[in-house]
């Protein structure tokens, strides 16, 4: 039965021999790489534990506490600074224009919401 931390020794053993294979890279494509490990790493966790494979489900709290922030800061770490400031103003405006846009669709539905509640009541 494997308990956290070696599941996540497994996963830092894992990392570790993916970027220690810097030729690999070169030959064949990141996305492609990632998706063997991620087989691999499945198939262990089966065999390994393999009358309670039920346990073994991706969960909210499993992504987001787990698999989310190194996505995060692999994408904020690699991301070119000269693309991003070029485009600074456009994500901005998108920013802007969704918040705006999300606040006002709330503040109609709960407008909605108190109409509905007040018209059932009186």
């Amino acid at each position: 039965m494997l308990n956290v931390r070696n599941r996540a020794a497994c996963m830092v053993c894992g990392c570790v021999a993916y970027h220690a294979h810097l030729k690999l890279l070169k030959s064949v494509p990141e996305s492609c790489l990632l998706i063997v490990l991620g087989v691999i790493v499945g198939v262990v966790l089966h065999l390994a534990d393999a009358d309670n494979s039920d346990r073994h489900q991706l969960n909210t709290r499993t992504f987001f506490f787990i698999l989310l922030p190194p996505i995060i800061i692999d994408a904020g770490y690699f991301m070119p600074t000269r693309s991003f400031f070029d485009q600074l103003g456009t994500i901005i405006l998108y920013a802007v224009i969704g918040t705006m846009v999300r606040s006002c669709r709330q503040t109609h539905e709960l407008r909605i919401r108190i109409v509905c509640s007040t018209a059932v009541v009186a």
